[in-house]
């Protein structure tokens, strides 16, 4: 066989590999395997609707490969994927208002009724009450502030409290009650931290604080621990909102563990969940700090702060403490934390714990196919955006809006192997592998045919 007819050959039989190598190609795409997912969750509904809702749990969202939750899918009972939205759930707002003066009125001796310090006029059968203040007794100290707080239909929601300059420092708690009568009294908010402290130059005080934002017509404050003798309250501000009640959150605990950088405390939440509240438990009493905090989702990336805030946690007087309120931070799904001290002070030499307060997300699925219909996640090599979606805006509603039913979710079942929580390797690329050992090939056929011509001229 002549040179030109083996290179003939040759090409021929690379174009028959190539041929050969396609239909493998072709039959490489397959479609949803349950098995190629660790985990499972039966998704219960009644059959009576279209589109169902489900919260998702925590076990949910520590099991998911991803933060965005983009490895989740819903299957029917053909294994047929269908199509699904996360949501956000939807919370009430309040509409804060400016802080506006109330009529103070302080009670003195061991009564503290208003009637000791008050003169009560009764109009319309008690539709009516005024309020006058007597001639205050000299030597009588003041053991209670009466507030009120009629006119608006809007409750009290906030008090800001004033008194002088030169008071003593103090830290107390201070006692909140409510009454429409000035007869039956009843708790409305204990323990509420009012801080007064001064030290080298510096200054702590908080004299605002949040009530339950209850409607009603007078308040009495009293401070549940000693305070300085010197403490008179010489004006309380309100400030009127809506009662709009903030959704019950879940919350996530975490340690801290061991950090490169002195004054940094790392926390690993071991979740993904939707952090939008953050405290920190202080280990030692007595402590107040000056903290940044950072938060990254993956261990390989850097860090994103998302604030700052002023952490404390004081004794007070007679018993209990008093600590800060939770911090509100932008919405997050980074499952690790850092606290950074950029105070000095520290925290001593024992650890904080952080709590992450975090409200579920909604999963919403059309109950397309016969059901049971199953929750699948923990897919490292599942399509980021591979998944069926589903628009609610799109949804048709000509009779109105579609009503969503209630689903709920069973308990996790193991399906694949731990193997699937794992990134696999980058899939072998055959088309390309095919071309360049077509191309080799005929570059190798090409110097072959070069030699054999250079020997024949010889």
């Amino acid at each position: 066989m002549t040179a030109p007819m083996r290179c003939n050959w040759l090409w021929i039989a690379a174009a028959a590999c190539s041929l050969a190598v396609a239909p493998v190609l072709a039959a490489n795409g397959t479609g949803l395997n349950p098995r190629d997912y660790a985990y499972q969750s039966q998704l219960v509904v009644d059959g009576s609707a279209a589109l169902y809702a489900v919260k998702l749990n925590e076990e949910v969202y520590q099991l998911s490969v991803r933060a965005d939750l983009s490895d989740l899918r819903v299957i029917n009972g053909l294994n047929e994927e269908v199509p699904v939205a996360i949501r956000r759930p939807v919370e009430p707002r309040a509409q804060a208002a400016e802080f506006d003066p109330l009529p103070l009125f302080p009670l003195r001796g061991s009564a503290r009724a208003p009637s000791d310090a008050l003169k009560l006029q009764l109009r319309a059968a008690g539709a009516s009450i005024d309020l006058t203040q007597q001639a205050q007794k000299s030597g009588i100290g003041v053991t209670a502030y009466l507030l009120d707080v009629r006119g608006p239909e809007l409750p009290v929601a906030a008090l800001r409290l004033s008194w002088p300059a030169q008071t003593q420092d103090f830290s107390s708690r201070l006692k909140v009650e409510w009454s429409d009568d000035l007869t039956l009294w009843q708790v409305e908010d204990l323990g509420l931290p009012i801080i007064n402290l001064h030290y080298a130059g510096q200054s702590f005080v908080r004299a605002e604080v949040k009530l339950s934002a209850r409607k009603t017509s007078f308040l009495r404050l009293s401070w549940m621990d000693q305070v300085p003798p010197d403490l008179i309250l010489t004006a309380v501000e309100g400030q009127r909102q809506s009662s709009a009640v903030e959704t019950t959150r879940q919350w996530v605990t975490a340690a801290a563990g061991p950090s490169s950088h002195p004054g940094d405390y790392d926390f690993d939440l071991r979740a993904h969940v939707p952090v939008d509240r953050l405290n920190v438990k202080l280990p030692e009493l007595n402590t107040i700090v000056e903290a940044q905090l950072l938060a990254r989702g993956e261990q390989s990336t850097p860090w994103q702060s998302v604030g700052s805030a002023r952490l404390y946690r004081l004794k007070a007087p007679v018993a209990d403490e008093i600590s800060n309120a939770p911090v509100t931070t932008a919405l997050t799904s980074a499952r690790y934390w850092r606290m950074h001290i950029t105070a000095a002070g520290g925290l001593g030499s024992t650890t904080p714990t952080l709590q992450a307060g975090w409200l579920a997300d909604e999963l919403l699925f059309l109950a397309r196919g016969p059901a049971p219909f199953q929750l699948l996640y923990g897919n490292a090599t599942a399509p980021a955006n591979g998944r069926a979606a589903l628009d609610l805006a799109s949804l048709p509603a000509r009779e109105g809006s579609i009503e969503t039913h209630a689903a709920e979710l069973g308990p996790m079942r193991r399906l694949g192997a731990d193997e699937r929580l794992k990134a696999a390797a980058p899939p072998v690329d055959w088309k390309r592998l095919v071309l360049w050992s077509v191309l080799v090939a005929g570059v190798a056929t090409l110097l072959a045919m070069i030699l054999r011509l250079a020997r024949s001229l010889r």
